[in-house]
C-alpha cells in the first residue's frame, strides 16, 4: 500500500494537483482503486498540469464545494475500462463537484457517437479520420486531449482541454459565483489587418498560456481566428482571472478584479490585471493603443443585429424608398 501511495503522490506533486485533489479511499477495496488512481495519473505528459490550472480557475469563480480545500476523488477507472481520451477522463473525475448556479458541470455523454456535453454545452470529439489532411488542427492533433467542435455553435478547438478553458469563462465567467464579477478593464477594435493584432493573435507566445480556436462563421476580412491568453488565474496563488481576448480586430482585457473605485486611469482602477498585461503589450507596441483609451473603457460588445453586423463589415442602409440594404465595408 505504501508504494501505491507513493506512485499517486509523486505525480500529484509533479503537477502541483497536491493541493488541488484528495485521492480518498471509500470503500473495502480500496487497494484496487488506489492503484487504478495512480496509473491513471502517471499517464499522459500536459493533461493534469492543465486540470490543476482548470482547478484553480474554478477557485476563483467560485464553481468548486465551498468551504472544501480540494476536490475529492473517491473512484477512478481502471486504464483497461475507460474509454475516454486522457484530458476527459481527468476532468470526468472531478466535474461532478463543479457546480455552477446549481447546475452540475459533471461531463456527460449526448446522443450520437463521440457526442459529449459540459453545462449545456454540447460537442463532439473530432476523429483524427476525421480531419482532411489540411484541416488546421491535424498537426497538433493528440489522441490524450483530442479536439472538439461545438454541436450548437461553429466553434472549433484544437484539444478538449482548450474548449474546457474557454467554457469556463465564457459560461462561469460571464455570470460568476457570488461575490464575483468579471469585468471589461478595456476594449478597442483595430485593423484586422494590423500587424500588431495579425501577431498578437497567432505568435507562439513564451511564458503565456494562449487558447486557441476557430469560429467558422465569419464574413469579409475575418479568417476566424480567435484566441484567448491567459494573465492571471492559473498559477499557485492567483487570486483574480485575468485574461486577452483577441479576434476579428477586436482585442480585450477582462479581469475578476475588483475595481478601485475613485480612479480614472486604467492602469489604476485594475493594477493587477494591467500589470500583467503590460509585458505582452509592449511586446507587441500595443500598450499605448490599449492603455491610453479613454475611460470608461468600452464595454462588453454589444449583440444587437446592426452591431453585430458592424463587427465583421456589414452596414445596413435604408433607401429613399424605406428598403433595408446591407453594405460589405472593404478593409
Amino acid at each position: 500500500m505504501a508504494r501505491v501511495i507513493e506512485r499517486i503522490n509523486t505525480p500529484l506533486a509533479r503537477h502541483s494537483l497536491d493541493g488541488l485533489l484528495e485521492i480518498k479511499g471509500a470503500g473495502e477495496d480500496d487497494a484496487g482503486w488506489l492503484s487504478n488512481s495512480a496509473d491513471m495519473l502517471e499517464q499522459g505528459t500536459y493533461e493534469w498540469s492543465v486540470i490543476a490550472s482548470f482547478i484553480r480557475m474554478a477557485n476563483i469563480y467560485r464553481i468548486t464545494p465551498p468551504q472544501q480545500k480540494r476536490l475529492i476523488v473517491s473512484s477512478c477507472p481502471a486504464p483497461s475500462t475507460n474509454r475516454l481520451p486522457l484530458a476527459m477522463a481527468a476532468y470526468s473525475i472531478i466535474g461532478d463537484q463543479l457546480t455552477h448556479r446549481g447546475r452540475s458541470m459533471a461531463l456527460q455523454r449526448s446522443d450520437g457517437e463521440g457526442n459529449y456535453s459540459i453545462l449545456g454545452l454540447r460537442f463532439h470529439v473530432v476523429q483524427l479520420s476525421e480531419m482532411c489532411v489540411n484541416h488546421m488542427y491535424r498537426a497538433s492533433y493528440n489522441p490524450e486531449d483530442p479536439p472538439v467542435r461545438t454541436v450548437q455553435s461553429t466553434l472549433t478547438f484544437p484539444h478538449f482541454s482548450a474548449m474546457l478553458v474557454w467554457h469556463l469563462i465564457n459560461s462561469c465567467g460571464k455570470q460568476a459565483g457570488e461575490g464575483v464579477r468579471e469585468t471589461v478593464v478595456v476594449s478597442e477594435d483595430l485593423n484586422k489587418r494590423d500587424e500588431r493584432f495579425r501577431s498578437l493573435l497567432t505568435d507562439r507566445l513564451e511564458g503565456y498560456t494562449a487558447v486557441d480556436y476557430h469560429d467558422s462563421y465569419r464574413w469579409g476580412a475575418d479568417d476566424g481566428l480567435r484566441r484567448i491568453i491567459m494573465l492571471k488565474g492559473l498559477k499557485h496563488g492567483d487570486t483574480v482571472n485575468s485574461f486577452i481576448s483577441v479576434g476579428n480586430g477586436h482585442v480585450a482585457i477582462y479581469t475578476t478584479e475588483s475595481t478601485v473605485e475613485g480612479a480614472t486611469a486604467i492602469a489604476a482602477r485594475h493594477p493587477v490585471a494591467v500589470e500583467a498585461a503590460r509585458p505582452i503589450l509592449d511586446q507587441y507596441n500595443l500598450t499605448d493603443t490599449l492603455m491610453n483609451a479613454e475611460y470608461p473603457a468600452q464595454q462588453e460588445p454589444c449583440f444587437c443585429e446592426e452591431c453585430l453586423l458592424r463587427r465583421i463589415g456589414i452596414e445596413t442602409v435604408t433607401s429613399a424608398s424605406g428598403r433595408r440594404m446591407f453594405v460589405m465595408q472593404m478593409q
